[in-house]
């Protein structure tokens, strides 16, 4: 196709952004603000007993008053929900209502060992199983359209909701995929708009697109582990299964985890940062917590926390803007050149706001563009759209302007790795000519 006018704009390079929406540190949502290390995200875990202490009853309010959502959501921080059913802790409390305990007649074992105290069900008693979804019924309908809800992990089975169980100390070994093949599905049918991640890689996850968060993070030898698995597929060391990989899984949901407790955390950012640095690379890594740069109070680690945070996630930023004008048309075309230089794409599909201001800096033109960001994995990503009601403005020079909305806000979210950046959240792209 012949053009009449065309204008090409290289807008200015800036530094990769430290902090956005749905990466980074991920501090407990029971913690507070930090004035050394900003966070996007915190972690809310819930027991079943915390949750629905009465059958089908379940506070959400009460809820999130005590894992201190109010306080982050009055602040434009979204949360990753766990559900646990077994938590060893010193105290050795039931972590399922004691309703349910009594519906399956004490199905599990209660233990003492070097994990704590606590009781692990049968995960696969029918009565449990059908429990666990009515209660995911309900958490699905209050939170699966909730802007704050980022990702939901797949807790629920194993200790502290990690899909695995100390059966040397007595406990029924952990269950086979017929098992947990049902939970999962569980949670699909009840999240429908969310991410989910599992904490290790199954086939049933690969099929549907799920995630993978690794809460022994950094730790050699069972991070390398971790990450063969997704490769190659393995061997469960908890019932002798063999699962498939998860190869790529990164592609289409978040790689996370938190830091392995066999190491202070300033190792973590300070002798081995490097080494923190390169796992984070390897596995796509786009968010970190709660055992993660929070629980260092004084800001020592302030600088390396920056430049692990700016590694994590998705990168963005627009290389090239062209408008043009078809020869025997008056409608205006933008394509744009945009860059993603992280490791992963953002996963959410954020609308595009384009914008064009005139001399007097009124909008003369916005609208909103689907760019399909979500699948914007590392690489160029081309985007084309028409500039709507461009035909009908006067000749003149115009600024383009470009932002990725948060929907949250509705207003420009997402810093972009470029100069420009305006006081809305929305970036210059440069100067256009309407001849």
């Amino acid at each position: 196709m012949l053009y009449r006018k065309v204008t090409v704009l290289e807008p200015e390079e800036g530094q990769a952004p430290a902090s956005n929406p749905l990466k980074g540190w991920m501090p407990w949502s029971t913690a507070q603000a930090s004035e050394h290390y900003d966070n996007t995200l915190v972690f809310a875990l819930v027991s079943w007993a915390q949750l629905e202490p009465e059958e089908g009853c379940v506070d959400f309010e009460g809820v999130e008053a005590a894992l201190n959502l109010p306080y982050w959501r009055e602040r434009g921080v979204r949360f990753v929900l766990r559900l646990v059913c077994d938590y060893p802790d010193d105290a050795g409390g039931l972590d399922i209502p004691q309703w349910l305990y009594d519906r399956i007649g004490g199905d599990g074992q209660w233990y003492d060992n070097q994990y704590g105290k606590g009781f692990s069900p049968n995960y696969g008693n029918p009565r449990l199983l059908q429990a666990h979804g009515a209660l995911l019924e309900q958490l699905g309908a209050h939170y699966d359209q909730d802007p704050y809800l980022a990702w939901v992990q797949l807790g629920s089975l194993g200790h502290w909701g990690e899909w695995h169980v100390n059966a040397s100390s007595g406990i029924k070994p952990f269950p086979e995929q017929v098992i947990t093949d049902r939970y999962v599905r569980q949670y699909l049918e009840a999240f429908p708009s969310k991410r989910l991640l599992l904490r290790r890689p199954y086939a049933i996850g690969g099929e549907a697109g799920l995630g993978l968060y690794n809460d022994s993070f950094a730790q050699p030898q069972s991070h390398d582990t971790w990450l063969s698995w997704i490769a190659n597929g393995y061997v469960s060391d908890q019932n002798g299964e063999s699962l498939a990989g998860m190869p790529q899984f990164w592609c289409k949901a978040p790689s996370g985890g938190e830091f392995a407790s066999g190491r202070e955390i300033e190792d973590y950012l300070g002798a081995g940062l490097e080494e923190t640095r390169d796992y984070i690379r390897r596995s796509h890594t786009t968010f970190l917590g709660p055992r993660c740069v929070f629980d260092v109070e004084d800001g020592s680690c302030a600088q390396a926390a920056e430049e692990l945070s700016r590694e994590m996630g998705y990168t963005l930023r627009v290389n090239r803007c062209t408008t043009r004008t078809p020869l025997f048309s008056a409608r205006m075309e933008l394509v744009m050149e945009w860059e993603n230089t992280g490791l992963a794409p953002i996963y959410e599909n954020w609308p595009i706001q384009i914008r064009l201001v005139d001399r007097q800096g009124k909008e003369v033109l916005c609208q909103q563009v689907d760019g399909g960001i979500h699948r914007w994995g590392t690489g160029v990503h081309r985007l084309c759209c028409t500039l709507e009601g461009a035909e009908n403005l006067p000749r003149g020079t115009y600024v383009l302007e470009v932002g990725i909305l948060d929907p949250i806000t509705g207003a420009p979210g997402v810093a972009l790795a470029n100069g420009g950046a305006q006081p809305d959240g929305s970036y210059r792209m440069g100067q256009v000519v309407k001849g």
